[in-house]
């Protein structure tokens, strides 16, 4: 997990980030963000901003914090203006007394193929994060196959119009290359993965 850490005198007050993804969405030639707080502390205000060569950030938009929450919390949002090419994303939040720390980076680069799914970390060992977008409400199904093309899980999730994340659990098969399909509002999308222990 990574971890925003707020610093006001003595007092730590954190903001625990479980989860930071985006995609590029070609149907709409959008950016997608979304992130998961596992915990908020203080919490005013999140901003996302982006860069193309890393020395100044401009600011895509804002949302609301939780203020103080021991709740699991799912955020979303979209640049509706991305840059060509390859740019940076990153996520600054903001406590009410103006403190303020940043989130890991995500590169972009909107050149890239099918940009509807992704897997991180891939090759993976135990479990990795599919990443997909959806274009409208419902449930998606996600199927993982071996390389004689075997179905080796099955399993269906309610989704949002956007970028979805799952966690995948790999832990329980064998080393090798899988193929992860995501088959959402009859659109179906794959991508390879590699499984190391």
């Amino acid at each position: 997990m990574n971890y925003i850490a707020q610093y006001a005198g003595v007092n730590i007050l954190p903001v625990e980030l479980s989860q930071f993804d985006a995609m590029y969405n070609e149907d709409d030639k959008s950016v997608d963000l979304h992130w998961v707080t596992e915990s908020e502390t203080n919490s005013r205000l999140f901003t996302i901003e982006k860069t193309k060569e890393g020395s100044q950030w401009e600011a895509v938009g804002t949302e609301p914090g939780a203020g103080n929450s021991s709740q699991t919390l799912s955020y979303h949002s979209k640049d509706t203006d991305p840059w060509a090419g390859l740019s940076y994303y990153r996520l600054k939040q903001t406590d009410f007394n103006g403190t303020f720390t940043y989130s890991r980076t995500i590169a972009i680069d909107t050149k890239d193929g099918d940009s509807h799914i992704k897997l991180a970390p891939n090759p993976a060992e135990s479990s990795s994060i599919l990443s997909f977008l959806c274009r409208d409400n419902g449930t998606a199904e996600v199927r993982i196959c071996d390389c004689t093309g075997r179905t080796v899980q099955l399993s269906s999730y309610p989704v949002t119009a956007g970028l979805n994340s799952v966690n995948l659990r790999i832990d329980t098969y064998q080393k090798g290359v899988y193929i992860v399909s995501v088959n959402e509002s009859k659109r179906t999308h794959s991508v390879k993965l590699v499984i190391t222990h």
